[in-house]
């Protein structure tokens, strides 16, 4: 279900040669008042069975983000020296440029072609009239590498034919301000052709909705693949029957405040997996205390709402600059002393924190704000 490295790149080289050329091409309006705008969740074919959504803004503008991505490049220097390439030859800032950014993942698709199914839909300072020219040369810059045209359902569609052992990509613009970028010609033409919408299947429908909350940084909703569901059962040692469904987001604007839930057969599987979950992260906060990471593990709260196993962790800013704080000294292979949670208020703990029963309550412990209700996706 992960898409590969490779395409990652290729779609990142296209959305920034949409956000950052400033030559005009002459494809500007041809023909695009022919066809209907196609833009964020309504680019969704119902082929696609997860979704990853993107606030970029918001996420260039954490702190906690700017750390994790800093440590990524550290581990890859090579792969951060291309990218800051990329950024600096096509003008290209991403907190300035992109406005929202999803990803859709064909897993069933994928299993049954033998090749990766994966949508990449980004809104913002775009204009199909820049993007050709600074693709192009960017494929020419690549060695053999061409940028080819076909005209579909009134739209022009792309292919970046890259030079062996480089990945191909295919885009086409749903809207004057939104570029659509495949990894296959057939899930393009889906995705902006008059195929089934993701939004009219109702049980990916209600996992987005869940999972879209408005504040959110980061949101990811989607079917679990049957060998996934199977190794959480397994996991679980049989006391649960496979989960069909996960769906998560992360808000990162004030502190953190992050949850995942996963979607189980009944209401009495779901209290099940919350003793199951507590137990065990109990056991991964001490293995975490390796990383001095012992007191995050410890605040994160497992419970129950109806059929659904709720995992959440809330830290307001001075609680994440704490937990944040061991990592950046020296000796984090050494243990803490000062559990996290110690220094909560004792108000938050009567409202529902420590020793509180398995699955009993709608709302998160800790006092945490009560699950939102429904809203309808795009």
């Amino acid at each position: 279900m992960k898409p590969s490295a490779r395409w990652w790149y290729a779609a990142a080289v296209l959305v920034a040669a949409a956000a950052g050329c400033k030559e005009r091409s002459k494809k500007d309006g041809s023909g695009s008042e022919a066809v209907a705008s196609i833009e964020g969740m309504s680019a969704m074919p119902a082929s696609i069975d997860a979704v990853l959504g993107a606030d970029v803004p918001t996420l260039a503008r954490s702190e906690l983000i700017d750390r994790a991505v800093t440590r990524m490049f550290l581990g890859d220097p090579g792969l951060k020296k291309q990218i800051d390439q990329l950024f600096a030859g096509c003008g290209f800032r991403p907190e300035r440029d992109i406005r929202t950014v999803l990803v859709g993942m064909d897993a069933d698709g994928a299993a049954i072609a033998g090749i990766e199914r994966t949508l990449l839909v980004a809104s913002g300072k775009l204009s199909e009239g820049t993007i050709a020219s600074c693709v192009s040369r960017h494929m020419g810059a690549m060695g053999g590498g061409a940028l080819v045209e076909t005209s579909v359902g009134g739209r022009t569609h792309y292919h970046a034919d890259a030079p062996t052992g480089r990945q191909d990509v295919w885009f086409a613009f749903g809207s004057e301000n939104t570029v659509v970028v495949s990894s296959t010609a057939e899930l393009l033409a889906e995705a902006l052709g008059k195929t089934p919408r993701l939004a009219d299947d109702p049980v990916m429908a209600a996992l987005i909705d869940r999972a879209r909350r408005p504040e959110a940084a980061l949101w990811a909703a989607g079917k679990l693949p049957p060998d996934i569901g199977k190794g959480l059962a397994s996991a679980a040692g049989g006391t649960v029957k496979p989960p069909a469904a996960i769906f998560g987001s992360l808000v990162v604007d004030k502190g953190l405040n992050a949850e995942i839930g996963v979607e189980l057969a009944s209401a009495e599987e779901a209290k099940s997996a919350v003793s199951l979950a507590k137990r065990q992260l109990a056991i991964l906060a001490q293995m975490a205390q390796k990383w001095r990471l012992g007191p995050l593990v410890a605040r994160v709260a497992a419970f129950a709402t109806d059929r659904t196993l709720l995992l959440r962790l809330a830290l307001t800013d001075a609680e994440l600059s704490q937990v944040l704080a061991p990592i950046d000294t020296p000796g984090a292979g050494q243990q803490t002393t000062a559990p996290l949670e110690d220094t909560v208020d004792p108000a938050r703990e009567r409202a529902g924190g420590k020793g509180a029963g398995d699955g009993e309550r709608d709302a998160a412990p800790g006092g945490q704000a009560p699950v939102p209700e429904q809203r309808k996706a795009d």
